[in-house]
């Protein structure tokens, strides 16, 4: 076996440890400043991790105030805008979902509403409770078909306003639209009823009757305001079915308002008004007691010319009916007026004023109305309940008003 001997002197040896403890204490030194380096680093990698998680946490902050607050916006804006519905703009369209026979004097139900901006419009009734004071636009359609007839009309706050009729004489199907621009108040119904329809060989029947009139009777309902506003109707189509205008003139009419022993919706004023503006007797009766029936018929104190002496005057005359003198001492202005204060809802209304008018306003509306509405001189039925009235709402408002 071969050895490897090495002989070193004693001062050799320590030259060579001092100098392997000088190569470990540079070693060392290096060691400890690459530690000290480190943990430099360490320290200012730990600083800036903690600037970083302090921005992530501003940023999710101002995340979550962005996002409160375009959600506080977004619930402004869509409060803003539903107020802005409610209180200004209102619209609806509404049908029926299938066709529908509607008797006469119902109101139509369209049952479907696909628009109903306002909530205003009730499928379940058909009728339309305005949401808002305004001047409102209404359009509506019917249709008639297979040879019947229809007619409708357009109802605000229990007044026609409108009125539209379907013929399928001539055709399958037969359309009418009628278009309506009315002041509505807040509150207020409006609907569309069916006044009259059917088949059209009941029309011929009845038109046949026309034929040599000499006297007829028009009656309306005192309790049903839609059969009075029909009366220009009836007579419209008798002097179509007469055609010739001088035997039409010749024909003794009577106008009946009947059913005086119900709640009424047309006075007798009103009723008497559109009576003696066309030169025809006026008559009320009362179907369930028999009030007024036999006087429409027969002359009596109180009438000069009832129906059956009306006739018979008329055949002595050569056919020509005597005209009847009326002396209304009464104007439709007047009437109006009457009209207006009792059916008004508040004293302001009742003048004819806006709410919160002026002291000088009232004065000038009570003087303008005093004039139509004076007993002395206005002679018109319900004057001077009218003028009652007129008193006591110039005082309620000057009351207001000081």
């Amino acid at each position: 076996m071969a050895r490897f001997k090495c002989l070193v002197s004693g001062s050799s040896q320590k030259t060579i440890e001092d100098e392997f403890d000088k190569k470990m204490q540079q070693l060392e030194s290096r060691f400890t400043a690459r530690v000290a380096a480190l943990e430099m680093s360490e320290g200012r990698l730990r600083a800036r991790l903690l600037e970083l998680e302090q921005e992530v946490t501003q940023l999710k902050a101002e995340r979550e105030d962005n996002i409160r607050s375009n959600a506080d916006s977004a619930d402004i804006i869509r409060r803003g805008l539903e107020k802005r519905i409610q209180s200004s703009e209102v619209a609806f369209h509404a049908y029926q979902s299938s066709a529908t026979c509607t008797r006469d004097q119902q109101v139509v139900i369209y049952n479907t509403a696909p628009v109903n901006i306002g909530k205003g419009f009730t499928v379940s009734d058909g009728i339309f409770d305005a949401p808002v004071t305004g001047l409102y636009m209404f359009s509506w359609t019917v249709f008639a078909e297979d040879g019947y007839w229809l007619e409708s009309e357009l109802v605000v706050n229990g007044h026609r306003q409108g009125y539209i009729a379907a013929d399928s004489s001539n055709t399958d199907i037969v359309p009418a639209t009628g278009v309506v621009i009315a002041h509505v108040n807040a509150g207020e119904h409006v609907f569309v009823r069916r006044t009259a329809g059917g088949e059209l060989h009941h029309q011929k029947v009845r038109n046949e009757f026309y034929k040599d009139t000499q006297g007829a009777i028009l009656v309306y309902d005192v309790a049903d305001r839609a059969s009075f506003e029909s009366l220009d109707h009836w007579l419209l189509e008798m002097q179509n079915e007469i055609g010739n205008q001088a035997d039409h003139d010749n024909v003794v009419i009577c106008v009946c308002a009947n059913k005086t022993d119900k709640k009424r919706q047309v006075d007798e004023t009103e009723g008497r008004l559109w009576a003696d503006s066309r030169g025809f007797q006026y008559f009320e009766t009362s179907a369930l007691n028999g009030d007024g029936v036999n006087e429409m018929f027969q002359m009596s104190q109180f009438h000069s010319q009832a129906l059956f002496e009306g006739v018979v005057t008329a055949i002595e005359n050569g056919g020509k009916r005597v005209p009847i003198v009326t002396q209304l001492g009464y104007t439709r202005e007047q009437i109006d007026a009457i009209q207006r204060l009792k059916n008004a809802k508040s004293d302001f209304d009742r003048l004819g004023l806006r709410e919160g008018a002026s002291k000088d306003e009232v004065n000038k509306a009570y003087k303008r109305l005093a004039v139509l509405l004076h007993p002395d001189k206005n002679v018109a039925p319900g004057s001077e309940e009218a003028f009652k009235i007129l008193l006591a709402s110039r005082t309620a408002l000057l009351k207001r008003c000081s």
